[in-house]
């Protein structure tokens, strides 16, 4: 039966596509109420970062850019925690829900959480002065 259905004619179909919209994609960055640069994160710390896939990827990446951490090779726009294949700090990565992230600069046990750009706006009283 395959081989029957290999032999019969393909049909190319063309797909058109065309903006419908324009968008973009909102910063995110790293804030601290007990750290005033990346340099001063001590060994050990803990950094909070979302939980979803997308941006949690994006903090994970971000994390990398500021040489905190290496990923594996090839990992993409969405890594996760256990792609982390280097942390010379020791750093305790932990993941929590996006709106929560605002409220975590106070707990004593975090001293960075990477926040997106939606929960800063809301959270922008709160959050001045915090931004690494």
């Amino acid at each position: 039966m395959l081989a029957k259905k290999n032999k019969e004619p393909t049909i190319k179909v063309q797909i058109l596509l065309w903006p419908v919209t324009n968008t973009f994609v909102f910063p995110l960055a790293g804030y601290s109420k007990k750290i005033k640069s990346v340099a001063d994160l001590q060994n050990g710390s803990q950094i909070a970062i979302p939980n979803d896939v997308t941006n949690g990827g994006r903090a994970l990446l971000l994390l990398q850019e500021q040489k905190l951490i290496r990923l594996r090779d090839n990992v993409g726009y969405t890594p996760t925690i256990v792609d982390i294949v280097e942390n010379s700090k020791k750093l305790k990565i932990v993941e929590l829900e996006a709106p929560q992230l605002p409220r975590v600069l106070d707990d004593e046990q975090v001293a960075v959480a990477v926040i997106n750009n939606t929960y800063c706006r809301t959270s922008r009283a709160y959050l001045e002065g915090c931004h690494l």
